[in-house]
Parts: C-alpha cells; structure tokens; sequence
C-alpha cells in the first residue's frame, strides 16, 4: 500500500503556479480507488496524532522546524489531492501524497486520547468535528504543506460520513477556508479546489464552487480562475445547480470579468442570467439587469449583434416597461443612421438618462451602418457610404478603415474607381431572409462545385481514350526499331567472318569494302 500511495504521489503531482489555478476537476478513478482503500481507523488515527503534535508546538516555532526535527521516527501517512487539467474523467486527477509528520514526545496527550476514544467508537462524525474546530491552529502553526495535506484526508473521510453531516461539516470547513482573505489566499484557494475535486458531483460541489469563486473575488485573486470559466456549463451541470443557484453564480462570475476588465465577457454573463427568468411573474425582478443589458449592448463598440437580445424575455419584457429604451435597442439591431437622429431629435434628453453619450451612439450608428451596406451590396460608391454616414466624401476611407480594423467589414478600397468591394461582412440580424441568402449561396457554391467536377471528369476521360490510341503507333515504331538493329547485328557478324576466312583475297576485299 505504500508503494502504491508513492508511486501515485510521484506520478500525478500538480505543481501549482504562483498566479493561478490551472484548473479544478472532479477526482478520478485513482483517488477514489485510494479512498476506498485506505481504512478510515488509520486516516483518521494519523490525523488525531498530528493534531496532537501541532497543537503542542509553541506558537512561536514554525511548523516546518517542528516537522524537520521529528523526523526520526517512523513515517505516518496522509494525503494530498491537486487540481487537474480539465473537468473529465479522462484527465490527471488529484493524487495522495506521502508526506506526513513523525509522531514525537512532544503531542498534546489529552487531545490524542480523546481522539483515539472517538476512533475507538466509530464516532466518525464527531472526530471530524473535533478536527474541523482546531483548523485556527493548524493554519497558525502548520506549514503549508502540513496544511494542504490534512485537510485533503479530512475531506477524504468526510465523504464516508452519511449527506447531512457531511453537508454539515463540509459547510464549516468551508466557512472557515474562506474566512480570511489576506493569509495566504492562493493556499486556501487551493485548498477549495482540492476539496471540489474530492466531492462526487452532486449539491455539495455547487456549494464549494461557489465559495471558491467569492474567494478568489474577495481575495483579489480573480486571474486565478478566470481562465477555467468557459467551463462553466459543465460544471453546473456536475453540480446539478438549480436555475435558482445559477443565478448568482452568473452575476459573480460577471462582477469578475468586470473587474478583469473583460466587458464583453461580463456582458455575456449578464444575457445568460437574465435567459434563466422565463415565466411571466418572474420578469419584473429581472427588470434593471434587463435595462442594464440593453444599455451596454448599445454602449460596448465591440458588441455588433444585438437581436438574440430582442428574442430573451426580461429584455423583452422591456417593450411594455421601457419602450424607449427597447425601441433604440430594436433600432440599433437593424436600423440605421437616420433612424438615431431621427430619434435623438424627438427625445433629446432620454440617451443621457440612461447613461448613453450622443456622440458615442452616433459613431457605433455609424459602423453598424457601414455593416448593413456590407451585407447589401458586393461594390458601394463611396457618394453612397457618403450620404448613409452624413459625413463628406473625404471621410469616407477612414470610415471604412475604422470598420475593416473592428472586423465589421472585410473590404478593400478602389480608389481609382470611387468603390469600397466588399468581401464580407458582419450580418447585424440573421432572419428568414438572410437563411434564405445563405441557402442561395450555398446552392451556388453547389452547382459550380458539380460543372467543375464534371469538367476534370470529361477532360481526364479524353486524356485517357487519347493515351488509349497512342499505344499501338508507339509499339509500332518500337518493333521497327528492333527490326534495324538486329539487321544491323547480322551484317556485321557476316563482315566478321568474311575477315576471318576471307584474308588476303581481292575479290573478297572488294567485297568487303562493297559491304
């Protein structure tokens, strides 16, 4: 069993960075196998002696010269988990470690023998209430791999205990990792994800990944996780959140990207939110969050397509409660720049009442404008992009430029020729009409796609009847060929005996030369 232990400790060990948590996954066949292999009397037995001697180490000497001179003794066991790769089954998983501290003359007897008593009863559930409740020594005098590794072997035996204690008690260790957010935040966020990893997917996931995400907020350690969030979905789905727990868990996750200054992903964060109120009582609690949303499609020049928006209900919903505010948001996913002036003339103080700026409004108008033109035409006269934009002629290239930089448009411009040529363009909407477009193009794609095969088909089976007839006027000439050499074979063998039987007759020699 030791062998086994060290070689998965060697093995699979995660050295985690000093920026950030690679990743946080759920505990593969491995651990579990560990788990399920290991006695909880000894776990729990090597837990009770640790704590005995970490809780008679002064307060003033550090754990980690307390660990070295005790090490001479015979080694105990305890585990440590780590953070994998990715959430699947497939990946690297947390694996149990090795290290461990040496019993010593100097533990806390009375805590041992309390501890040994309750092992001795099988009073699971009360030991690991004893230990839970030291975790304030055990963060002030333990090293960081002292800590790390018995709080994974508590986490390993609380998965054994039945599910209202072990919620229980997973919510105190919890409470307890994130109550400080100054002390080591990188270890303790660790810590979090170790204890994530070592659940089963189920309810109490939900509620360490949770803590987990207000930690690295709290702590301002958001990098640490930011670049496992795409990830979400599946482990809402481990977790089996309900459309209630998700809730929160997007508008974190949003407050994150904020303060990454990510507004784009927060955005993306706030539609997905407001997508879990569908029935019809539930709108009205999301109507500031939908006005928000509405709000900051206009406002981000990155956000082109807004008519996803249009079809979710909250934002819906804002037809009835706030019809200015739907009507600019409806008439920035397809209208274009006569429609904003139109409507800034007729409510001249309602754009800033909502936290938007003309100007600002005027130059995204402006773009999504060029991107409807795009989408309309292959070849647009500069006079055109010039009265659509209401500016003059001689802005127009650092119009387009503006939009080829922003990826509206992919376009060059023929100077010589007054054009802007399109190649493609960003679709504000995508309707019936613009799948029917896509249909048209792809059937031509289609037919040309056939003529050409069949063009390289008739031309390969001409090359083939061709190379067909030219083979018998090419043996033809190969046999004649053959036919000259060997006669000239013969002739020459025959002078050969001439000269040998021949010798010094002149007739012969006449013969020869004749020949």
């Amino acid at each position: 069993f030791f062998f086994f232990f060290f070689f998965l400790d060697k093995r699979s060990r995660f050295h985690y960075p000093n920026t950030h948590i690679n990743s946080i996954s759920p505990v593969d066949q491995r651990m579990s196998v560990f788990v399920e292999l290991a006695p909880p009397e000894e776990l729990a037995q090597e837990l009770v002696s640790f704590f005995a001697r970490i809780l008679h180490t002064p307060s003033e000497t550090p754990a980690a010269e307390s660990a070295a001179t005790a090490t001479t003794a015979t080694t105990t066991t305890t585990t440590t988990t780590t953070a994998t790769t990715s959430p699947s089954a497939d990946s690297e998983a947390p694996a149990p470690s090795t290290e461990a501290p040496t019993p010593s003359t100097n533990i806390d007897t009375e805590f041992l023998a309390a501890g040994t008593a309750l092992i001795a009863a099988k009073d699971f559930k009360g030991l690991l209430t004893k230990l839970v409740g030291q975790q304030q020594v055990l963060f002030a005098k333990g090293s960081e791999k002292e800590i790390e590794n018995c709080l994974n072997l508590i986490s390993a035996l609380i998965r054994k205990l039945d599910e209202k204690t072990k919620l229980d008690l997973i919510s105190a260790l919890v409470a307890f990792i994130s109550s400080d957010s100054s002390d080591r935040p990188l270890l303790r966020l660790r810590l979090l994800s170790n204890l994530y990893n070592l659940l089963e997917p189920s309810q109490f996931r939900y509620e360490v990944f949770l803590a987990l995400l207000k930690y690295a907020d709290e702590s301002g350690n958001a990098d640490a996780v930011i670049a496992q969030l795409d990830k979400l979905e599946g482990w809402i789905k481990q977790t089996g959140a309900t459309v209630e727990q998700s809730r929160p868990l997007y508008l974190l996750i949003r407050k994150i990207f904020q303060q990454s200054h990510q507004p784009t992903k927060a955005h993306d964060f706030l539609v997905k939110y407001l997508g879990t109120y569908t029935d019809e009582a539930s709108l009205d609690h999301a109507l500031e969050y939908a006005k928000l949303a509405a709000v900051e499609a206009i406002q981000l020049p990155e956000i082109v397509q807004m008519d996803h928006l249009l079809r979710v209900p909250a934002v819906k919903h804002l037809e009835k409660s706030q019809p200015l505010l739907y009507t600019l948001l409806r008439m920035f996913t397809q209208d274009t720049l006569e429609s904003l002036n139109a409507f800034h003339k007729a409510n001249p103080d309602f754009l800033a009442s909502v936290g938007l700026v003309y100007e600002e409004c005027l130059t995204k108008m402006r773009l999504l404008s060029l991107a409807t033109l795009g989408a309309e035409q292959q070849e647009v006269p500069y006079a055109l992009v010039s009265s659509t934009l209401s500016i003059d002629e001689g802005e127009v290239e650092g119009w387009i430029v503006q939009a080829i930089s922003t990826g509206i448009l992919d376009a060059k411009m023929d100077q010589i020729r007054r054009v802007v040529v399109i190649n493609s363009g960003t679709q504000r909407v995508f309707t019936q009409k613009q799948w029917e477009q896509l249909y048209h193009s792809l059937s031509e794609w289609r037919d040309n796609t056939n003529n050409l095969l069949s063009v390289i088909t008739a031309r390969h089976a001409a090359a083939g009847a061709q190379s067909s007839s030219d083979k018998p006027h090419y043996h033809h000439q190969q046999h004649h060929h053959h036919q000259q050499r060997h006669h000239q074979q013969q002739q020459h063998h025959h002078h050969q005996k001439q000269q040998q039987h021949g010798g010094n007759n002149p007739r012969r020699n006449n013969n020869k030369q004749h020949n």
